[in-house]
């Protein structure tokens, strides 16, 4: 899905809005959790929370047997507590996204970011039309935390190394690069384990957005998602008989991509 990527002058940037969406599944849409943040450009050019507000969307979460088929249906509790605390609001949908509309036209918010935008931008825009309101986020250019942590984080030699020497690689040899361990990462909490309630994954997503500009991301570029293959450092032994019978071994580390086809020789290290 193409994301609607307007260049703006960085120093203009001076409020963005940070989304989370919780549905029911990937192919059903039906939103349950909607959480947002508004941060504000500071004087360092991080970005800090002005506004924070997660809802609890009435029409699907006390829709029981279609929440019953979530994906995480068993968070439940955790949602009851939530509200039971105030942390979270149970909202209507319209209501929910009419105070999220007023919220970023008070603030002139310029831009929406998510970690993995194109599935958000998809919700909202199911959402929408599903309950005939109109989309918050719509008229803003749509950008993609994922694909700027891609270019800052998970092509970086520490981020690989990481995820080899913690096993966050998966079955065809490519780095995991979800936000749980990207945050994993840049916090150095390998215990970490990612909510998967909305407010709160927007949370690790604005500290991975801040931790980018950190490391020089440039916020008027726009920066695509790639997928990464782990570098395994391995041990290559050179054994050389001598004449006398005895034996001599050298050993090189050396760095394999797996399944790199593109040359049929190994790159010794010194």
């Amino acid at each position: 899905m193409e994301l609607k990527t307007e260049i703006l002058e960085t120093d203009t940037l001076k409020n963005i809005l940070i989304l989370d969406t919780e549905t029911i599944g990937l192919e059903k849409l039906y939103m349950y959790d909607l959480g947002y943040i508004i941060a504000t450009k500071n004087e360092e050019g991080f970005y800090t929370p002005s506004v924070k507000r997660q809802f609890i969307i009435d029409q699907v979460y006390n829709n029981h047997m279609l929440f019953a088929t979530s994906y995480y249906a068993i968070k439940r509790p955790k949602y009851v507590s939530l509200l039971k605390g105030r942390k979270a609001r149970l909202k209507k949908m319209g209501h929910a996204l009419m105070i999220m509309k007023n919220d970023i036209d008070r603030l002139e918010v310029e831009q929406a970011w998510a970690f993995n935008m194109p599935f958000d931008k998809k919700v909202m825009a199911f959402n929408g039309k599903e309950f005939n309101l109109t989309n918050p986020i719509e008229h803003l250019p749509q950008m993609d935390i994922m694909g700027v942590a891609s270019s800052f984080i998970h092509q970086t030699k520490e981020y690989n190394d990481f995820c080899v020497e913690n096993k966050f690689v998966n079955e065809s040899g490519l780095l995991q690069t979800n936000a749980e361990v990207t945050f994993k990462f840049i916090s150095d909490q390998k215990d970490f384990i990612e909510e998967h309630t909305a407010l709160q994954d927007c949370e690790i997503e604005l500290d991975i957005l801040n931790y980018c500009i950190l490391k020089g991301a440039d916020l008027q570029k726009i920066y695509k998602k790639k997928y990464v293959r782990a570098n395994v450092v391995q041990k290559f032994t050179v054994i050389i008989k001598n004449a006398d019978k005895t034996e001599s071994k050298y050993s090189f580390n050396y760095t394999k991509k797996i399944n790199s086809t593109k040359r049929k020789a190994i790159i010794l290290e010194k």
